[in-house]
């Protein structure tokens, strides 16, 4: 008697190095591949969630420990408006929100049918007046999730984000001020026919989105609170291991002549491991930033990261 087959898969045709095999995705990887985004509903148990905002918020109310931590961001992207200003403070790799990185990591490998690793996480506390200009990110956000822990608006609804998955940006990147004019300048009408999409969070969960190919922003905020935290990943099956000088030669990379994966340069946005907070231990992935990534073309950019020309659907 034949297998049925599950009607929740896609059958695709992976096309690698010459040789053609089947397989299949989740629906959820195929929306992620098709429109470069998949919303994730209600995907964090809401005691997880209040686990990481209790202690979150106890190091908040301890000011020492807080701005030993958290900085205050005057400007958390170049060219915020000036009314924005001052209204966020951050944290790179926040202690609850690394035990949350790894927990998601694990939960979206039953849901994606790519292999992601970890690079960084990012928290931030927004206040009234905030704004996130519009822009794209580095290739350590090959794979992005953005959540929302906990927040007071003025008409009790979430702080939406735009994101605009009309096309592949990876290419226009160089110029973040080209992608503002092209999405978030527009008024919602103009943004909306342009095939911008808005997206409303709410507490668990999740927005997975392809973060240096598609533009993201959110407006001004109006309420008195909204907690964030931006968990990054990269795809370890994709093409961006095969950029110049990913892989960094260890142990089984040598033993193997080279078969075998060795660390890859993006792991951890170039830490040691995903405890190490350290800025001095990204100074190898920073100068491959700064000499291969920034002279990398936009065409080949667009080969590497996010790229996933090799999967044709198989009616």
């Amino acid at each position: 008697m034949p297998v049925q087959f599950d009607t929740n898969r896609t059958r695709v045709v992976v096309k690698d190095k010459g040789v053609n095999f089947t397989g299949t995705f989740s629906k959820e990887t195929k929306q992620f591949v098709d429109n470069r985004y998949v919303v994730l509903r209600k995907f964090i148990p809401q005691d997880l969630i209040d686990l990481t905002l209790d202690t979150w918020k106890t190091i908040e109310n301890d000011p020492e420990i807080y701005r030993a931590t958290f900085v205050h961001e005057k400007e958390p992207i170049p060219n915020t408006p000036e009314q924005s200003l001052d209204t966020s403070d951050g944290c790179y790799c926040f202690p609850p929100a690394v035990g949350l990185h790894s927990w998601l990591k694990k939960e979206l490998q039953k849901v994606l049918d790519f292999r992601i690793r970890e690079t960084y996480s990012y928290s931030r506390k927004y206040v009234r007046g905030a704004y996130l200009r519009s822009h794209t990110d580095r290739p350590s956000c090959e794979v992005s999730a953005t959540i929302c822990l906990d927040y007071k608006s003025d008409d009790g609804t979430p702080w939406s984000i735009w994101v605009q998955n009309d096309k592949n940006y990876l290419g226009e990147a160089d110029c973040q001020n080209h992608i503002y004019e092209v999405s978030q300048k527009h008024n919602q009408r103009e943004r909306l026919k342009n095939g911008a999409k808005k997206v409303d969070l709410e507490v668990g969960d999740v927005l997975l989105y392809q973060g240096p190919n598609i533009p993201h922003w959110r407006d001004e905020f109006l309420g008195d609170y909204s907690y964030h935290m931006f968990l990054h990943f990269w795809n370890a099956t994709g093409q961006l291991s095969e950029m110049e000088g990913m892989v960094v030669e260890n142990e089984l990379h040598r033993l193997t002549g080279g078969v075998g994966r060795g660390k890859s340069l993006i792991d951890w946005d170039g830490r040691k491991d995903r405890y190490d907070r350290s800025e001095d231990h990204k100074q190898q992935y920073m100068e491959w930033i700064s000499k291969v990534w920034n002279n990398t073309s936009a065409e080949d950019k667009c080969k590497f990261v996010n790229n996933y020309e090799k999967y044709e659907e198989n009616e």
